[in-house]
């Protein structure tokens, strides 16, 4: 099961479930309007990258999971049976488009193939013979199987491997040569990890860690809009009713979370961010980082689970970055909470 969306761009935005055979008719045989954005978007790239970034956004999209509500934010998240692999720049990396999918099409764990958006592009959906459940372990295996198929086909170098997370959305395409598998055979996760095998999550782990400062060198960057600053924001607020005082709310921060914080700051801007707040919430702390004109937000909670991070959606924040910062946040979390156990080893 899938869930398609229409409008990115509305963090509010509800999505309907649907099935794959539904999503393979919807690019094989695109409708008139779709047909029409695609072809007009191919042309915009060919002129001017960040324009085609911004129309690309107005097409509709799906993701491989299931989210309560139908809202698509990582805290909904329900549980996933599929997977999206995505390879960009083929051109640029000199792979033949054609003689790529001729090769693919053979192989039996493809459900479905079709050319991205661009033009330039690839995107495979693949089944699970199980339900995944846990955000981060879908990001483990996600991370593990990639890389094995990718180097299988000799095709990393055009791997996207900023598409593990389980939010993460995939716009539909108008591919009339699209190709689907209803019987494909699905991926067993236990012939890729196991999540048991501590050294093993931690040789990802830290291979995510890296992506994750190579994803923060490669942002970017377009001029920042004008906007009013905070200060002067609050002087206008302020002076609609200066009589009337904020009441400071009362929030609960575990100290097992303010202990963790102790190296945050060097743990975030030793990847090339700035840390730009830590906020107190109620059994968190909300962490809030930038880089050059793009911010982030991600909360970090504590509870009888252990750590949690859940990136937060907010108008103007900047999905790229905040996926990064999760990243960097939850590699942090498993560094600490090693060293934690470590030390309550020694002591005992």
């Amino acid at each position: 099961m899938f869930m398609i969306g229409q409008n990115i761009t509305n963090q509010e935005d509800l999505m309907q479930k649907t099935v794959l055979q539904q999503l393979f008719n919807s690019i094989a045989e695109p409708t008139p309007d779709l047909q029409l954005q695609i072809e007009q978007l191919r042309n915009v790239l060919s002129i001017d990258k960040a324009k085609y970034r911004q129309l690309k956004t107005r097409l509709p999209y799906f993701v491989s999971g299931i989210f309560h509500k139908g809202i698509r934010r990582t805290e909904n998240f329900s549980q996933t049976s599929h997977f999206v692999i995505d390879l960009d720049h083929l051109l640029e990396n000199e792979i033949d488009i054609n003689n790529l999918k001729a090769k693919l099409v053979n192989d039996e764990r493809i459900a479905l193939l079709f050319v991205s958006p661009s033009g330039n592009g690839l995107k495979i959906v693949f089944n699970m013979s199980e339900a995944l459940f846990d955000a981060m372990q879908f990001k483990l295996f996600y991370k593990t199987f990639a890389t094995v198929f990718a180097q299988q086909y000799n095709i990393l170098p055009s791997l996207d491997k900023t598409t593990s997370d389980v939010s993460r959305a995939c716009f539909l395409s108008a591919d009339k040569e699209a190709y689907f598998n209803a019987n494909a055979t699905p991926i067993n996760r236990n012939d890729y990890i196991d999540f048991d095998d501590f050294m093993q999550i931690k040789e990802i782990q830290k291979e995510l860690k890296s992506e994750a400062v190579s994803n923060t060198e490669n942002l970017v960057f377009s001029e920042p809009k004008e906007s009013m600053s905070e200060n002067v924001l609050s002087q206008i607020k302020a002076n609609l009713n200066p009589k009337v005082a904020k009441k400071e709310k009362d929030v609960y921060v575990p100290q097992a979370l303010l202990n963790a914080m102790n190296g945050l700051q060097e743990a975030i801007e030793g990847k090339g961010l700035k840390l730009e707040s830590a906020t107190n919430i109620q059994y968190g702390k909300q962490i809030k980082a930038s880089v050059k004109h793009l911010w982030a937000e991600v909360n970090v909670f504590y509870g009888k689970k252990g750590f949690k991070v859940i990136p937060v959606s907010k108008s103007g924040s900047n999905p790229e970055l905040s996926e990064i910062l999760t990243n960097v946040l939850e590699n942090y979390i498993y560094t600490y909470d090693e060293k934690e156990y470590e030390r309550a080893f020694e002591l005992s």
